[in-house]
Parts: structure tokens; C-alpha cells; sequence
């Protein structure tokens, strides 16, 4: 009897010490779980895989910004697919000459179809300054056989005037990416550029055909005399013999340009049967509202450039 009390003593005295050590084993896993949480958050963009809240700017008072998204298309004649790869190119200016910006990044987020988040984040963007108001930059990779619909755009800087510097700034940016109906894309051959005249001069695309893809060359001339606010979105589709469009180029986000030329080109592969090219844009100003215009014409129709 003294013995079985002895042993029931001994598991009641040696019952806090295997508390301990699994408290203290617990404490361990839960010390490290937090480290690997912390390390996460740190080492992870704020908006990571997250969609911003930005919202579309149409006019921005002190500096502006405007991007071009385009999309090339190759042949893999091993497998005999295409893919499509789709970049990202820009400049940011100050609206006088009196002031500029230094340290300037962009960041990318992009939005696909599905409703992925992409963050492209600063690293992808090769930023390169000609002048001291004036910074370009273009994606170094590219994000490839997605279907993008939204784009944000955030430009943090660090402003100064009269060659000092003054606090850090940022600029954020939305914009919804021009899609085709399937009643727009039956429209009859047209072109209503001219209903747009007070803010685009002139807008033409040709083509460069070699034997195993063809370059589209388009250009936009905005009206240097406007002298009113505008906001320009123009989105350039191939439109292929079974009705299908292929995102080409885009130019968005221009308003109120120092510069008002723009010209950009894109590489398509042969393999895609292209019939017709189509051009919708939009218009936003002060005078008029929104406008939609469009042009279509015939592939064979284009010019050589």
C-alpha cells in the first residue's frame, strides 16, 4: 500500500515538469510561426496580390502621366502554339519647366480577366531621365499569355523646386483597359476620328510585312492648341477571319501632353489570319464629356510604313 502511494506521488510530482515541456514546446513552434509571419510581411509589398483602390485620374493638376501597353504574339513552330506577351512602357513629366522630380518609381499592378492580381512591383521597370521634368520607363519582363483588363500605376517621387528639394510625393493611377463588343466588332468599315479633331489631329497605323510575322507602326498627334483638359484612351485590335480580337497596342492616359506626338509598334505572327484592324478610343474633356470614336479598316487596306 505504501509503495502504490509512493508511485502516485511520484506521477503527481513529475506531472508539472511534462506540462512544462510541452508548454515550452508549444512556445517554441508558436515563437518561430511568428518570426516566418513577420518575415512574410516584410518581405512582401503592402498591396501584394491585392487590388488597389486607386481610381481613375482624368486630370492631374501638377504632373501627368502616360503609358502605352503592348501586346506581341509568336509562333512556337515546335508546338505550333502561339503565346502572347504583353508590356508596359511610359513617361511622367511635370507640367512646367520651372519644376521637377528626382528618385522617380513606378509601380505596376495588373488585373487579369480572372481576376489575378499580378504585381509587377518596381523591379520589372528600367527608369531612364533625358531631362530634368521629364522620366521614362518600360518593363524589363514581360507577363505572358494573360488577358489583362485593369492596370494601377502608382509614382512615387521625390518633387523639388528652384533646384531644392521638397517632400516625398505620389501619384496613382487606374485604368480600364478598351474592349470590343461583338456588335463592335461586326461594324462596317468606318472612321469617326473626325468628331475628335479638337483633341487628336491626325491618327494613322501601318504595316512592316516580313515572311514570318508582320509590325504594326502606329502613331497619334494630339492638338497642341487645345487649351482645354482632355483625357485621351485609344486601344488598337487585330480582328482575325473567325471574329476574334487580339489585343495590339494601347495608349492611355494621355491628357494635356508636353509632347503631343506618340509612336509605338508591335510584332504579330503570320499564323494569325488577320482581316481587319480596329482602332476605339476615348475622349474626355471639359467642353464635350466622354466620346467614343473608332476606326476600322480592311488589313489589306494598311499602308506600308
Amino acid at each position: 500500500m505504501a509503495k502504490n502511494n509512493q508511485t502516485t506521488l511520484s506521477k503527481i510530482i513529475s506531472f508539472p515538469e511534462k506540462v512544462n515541456n510541452i508548454f515550452l514546446f508549444l512556445i517554441v513552434v508558436l515563437f518561430f510561426g511568428i518570426v516566418v509571419l513577420l518575415d512574410a510581411c516584410v518581405l512582401l509589398p503592402k498591396d501584394y496580390n491585392v487590388e488597389p483602390n486607386y481610381e481613375e485620374e482624368l486630370y492631374s493638376e501638377w504632373v501627368n502621366t502616360h503609358v502605352r501597353f503592348f501586346n506581341s504574339y509568336v509562333l512556337n513552330e515546335d508546338t505550333g502554339e502561339i503565346s502572347m506577351n504583353y508590356r508596359i512602357q511610359g513617361a511622367y513629366y511635370g507640367k512646367t519647366n520651372s519644376n521637377g522630380f528626382i528618385d522617380y518609381r513606378p509601380i505596376v499592378t495588373f488585373v487579369t480577366n480572372k481576376g489575378e492580381v499580378i504585381y509587377a512591383g518596381k523591379d520589372i521597370l528600367n527608369t531612364s531621365s533625358t531631362t530634368l521634368t521629364t522620366e521614362y520607363y518600360t518593363s524589363n519582363t514581360s507577363i505572358s499569355n494573360k488577358d489583362i483588363t485593369k492596370v494601377y500605376l502608382k509614382f512615387e517621387y521625390t518633387r523639388y523646386e528652384d533646384g531644392k528639394r521638397t517632400k516625398e510625393e505620389y501619384l496613382t493611377l487606374k485604368e480600364d483597359i478598351l474592349d470590343l463588343s461583338k456588335k463592335e466588332i461586326k461594324m462596317d468599315v468606318c472612321n469617326t476620328f473626325l468628331d475628335v479633331s479638337d483633341v487628336i489631329s491626325t491618327f494613322d497605323i501601318r504595316t512592316k510585312k516580313e515572311t514570318s510575322q508582320v509590325t504594326f507602326v502606329s502613331s497619334i498627334n494630339l492638338n497642341a492648341s487645345n487649351k482645354e483638359n482632355y483625357h485621351v484612351d485609344l486601344q488598337i485590335f487585330g480582328i482575325d477571319d473567325e471574329n476574334k480580337a487580339y489585343d495590339l497596342m494601347g495608349y492611355y492616359n494621355m491628357q494635356n501632353c508636353k509632347s503631343s506626338y506618340f509612336t509605338h509598334e508591335t510584332q504579330v505572327t503570320n499564323a494569325i489570319n488577320l482581316e481587319y484592324i480596329i482602332v476605339k478610343c476615348r475622349v474626355v474633356n471639359e467642353v464635350y464629356g466622354e466620346r467614343i470614336v473608332y476606326l476600322k479598316k480592311t488589313y489589306s487596306d494598311l499602308t506600308a510604313a
